[in-house]
């Protein structure tokens, strides 16, 4: 399951893990809800959503969860929730990661574009308020080719796609959702 900025991404990743591998795509607000209107209360209704819809879709299934920029805090508070209810995702991928929610236990691989903006926060020490090494203790970290907004070009999504696999083998061989 991955939280996209639009289809066009979400046909990218698609199409490079193949038809043996699901991939579920949903919706951050980008774009979509004005940038004044994006507020916790209208985060927390997509993420109620998107949780029923995971839990039915995923059934006694695994769960991967991933997301990008704004996608990727929907994960986070997705991944939350699925713990309260019991179904920590079996991996958290969140790409561009540039925030500070409090710890998450569970396993995460954060990934950053070599040539992001991001790649400061994890080729560095610590930012104040921005601390992935406390926030997530089970972290793995991530660089692929390309910068912020590019990850899901036809240059880059192989890389994209090659990470997420890679790391989906090292849990034993998990289908992603």
């Amino acid at each position: 399951f991955w939280v996209f900025q639009g289809y066009e991404e979400f046909k990218a990743l698609a199409d490079c893990l193949g038809a043996d591998q699901p991939l579920y795509g949903m919706r951050s607000c980008h774009e979509i809800v004005p940038v004044e209107d994006c507020n916790q209360k209208t985060i927390e209704e997509i993420v109620n959503r998107y949780l029923w819809e995971i839990l039915a879709l995923a059934g006694d299934q695994p769960i991967i969860l991933g997301g990008n920029c704004q996608g990727a805090l929907v994960a986070l508070l997705i991944a939350q929730r699925l713990k309260q209810v019991r179904r920590s995702p079996a991996l958290l991928i969140l790409m561009e990661w540039s925030f500070s929610l409090g710890i998450y236990p569970d396993p995460v691989l954060l990934l950053y574009g070599e040539e992001s903006d991001t790649a400061n926060i994890y080729a560095g020490e610590a930012l104040p308020g921005i601390n992935w090494r406390t926030d997530f203790p089970k972290h793995f970290v991530r660089a692929i080719p390309g910068k912020h907004g590019t990850f899901f070009s036809e240059v880059n999504v192989r890389s994209l796609a090659a990470a997420i696999t890679h790391f989906i083998r090292e849990l034993g061989g998990l289908r992603a959702g």
